[in-house]
């Protein structure tokens, strides 16, 4: 009898111990399990306060140039005889190197529909000058245009340039060019084409007879009067604007070194100082007769408005960079 009540004491001893045993554990699990749903809650909250502070911006912000991205694009008014062939091909090879050639607007049948677009923009009354190349620049990528999506994607940092040459040296360089006998004039108008049927006095003041002769300087406003019609519709005062507001660099084909430099500094970032032109694209000034008095004075009279805007580039360009 004795042994069964010892043994009877050690079982309720052992009971007592297991049920303790389990109380402590379920305490254990009660207040840890207590903790993680505390750190829960208090994660879920933290995470609703952060997200009602981080909000996307609704539109980028306002400057006066276009946003800076890993994105360039340029656009290079090219306009005719200028050596505009030189200096696209040198930015082309520039965007090629970065792995952008597709965002450039550097040929004539590009770049001269946007130039359009900049006389027609400056006529806005609205626009406002402290912020303008970023209106521009909306008005670019807003604008329904084939070329557009090509080479100018959204946020892109646009970089814009031009190069003029001494008008009447372009209007002479314009009458040998037609001359030419593989030339586009020759080709499409055949005898009619004006340039191979006179000399460059009567090319510059041929009227229309019963020849019929196409392409004549007299003529064609490309020949003569290419900056301010395309700049300016006609109007000096619209071109000289442009030129002031709206592009980076107008270089000047007689410093074309110097004018490659400054468009390589600014689309570029790099140092140009010892910049020379790898590009020399066809020079004619061997089968160019000399001027004469009478047709210097000619050219001057009827570019004298490109002169105005030539004048205007060469002046900003040495108080710029030109001299520096």
């Amino acid at each position: 009898m004795k042994n069964g009540g010892g043994d009877n004491g050690i079982a309720s001893s052992s009971r007592q111990r297991l049920l303790f045993l389990a109380c402590f554990l379920f305490v254990i699990s009660f207040v840890t399990m207590t903790r993680v749903l505390n750190l829960i809650k208090i994660i879920k909250t933290s995470t609703v306060n952060l997200s009602s502070h981080i909000q996307e911006p609704s539109h980028p912000p306002s400057s006066s140039s276009p946003l800076v991205s890993n994105k360039t694009s340029v656009l290079f008014v090219k306009f005719h005889k200028v050596a505009g062939t030189t200096v696209s091909m040198h930015l082309d090879e520039i965007m090629e190197d970065n792995h952008q050639l597709q965002h450039t607007c550097t040929d004539h049948r590009c770049s001269l529909k946007v130039a359009e677009k900049m006389r027609n923009f400056i006529n806005n009354k609205g626009i406002n000058k402290t912020v303008i190349r970023r209106q521009f620049y909306d008005l670019l990528v807003g604008a329904k245009n084939t070329y557009k999506k090509i080479w100018l994607p959204k946020d892109s940092s646009l970089k814009v340039f031009t190069i003029l040459r001494d008008p009447s040296e372009r209007l002479r360089s314009q009458y040998y060019f037609q001359r030419r006998a593989d030339g586009f004039c020759l080709r499409k108008h055949g005898k009619k084409c004006a340039a191979a049927q006179l000399t460059f006095m009567e090319w510059m003041t041929y009227e229309k007879d019963e020849r019929d002769l196409k392409k004549a300087g007299s003529l064609e406003l490309s020949a003569c009067c290419e900056y301010v019609e395309i700049l300016g519709g006609g109007d000096v005062q619209i071109a000289l604007t442009v030129i002031s507001y709206l592009f980076d660099v107008v270089g000047v084909t007689e410093h074309l070194d110097r004018s490659l430099s400054e468009m390589t500094r600014v689309v570029s970032g790099s140092d140009g100082t010892n910049f020379t032109v790898k590009y020399h694209i066809w020079n004619n000034s061997a089968n160019k007769n000399s001027w004469t008095v009478e047709e210097k004075a000619m050219a001057d009279s009827l570019t004298q408005k490109d002169r105005i805007i030539y004048e205007e580039a060469l002046r900003r360009a040495s108080a710029n960079w030109l001299l520096g």
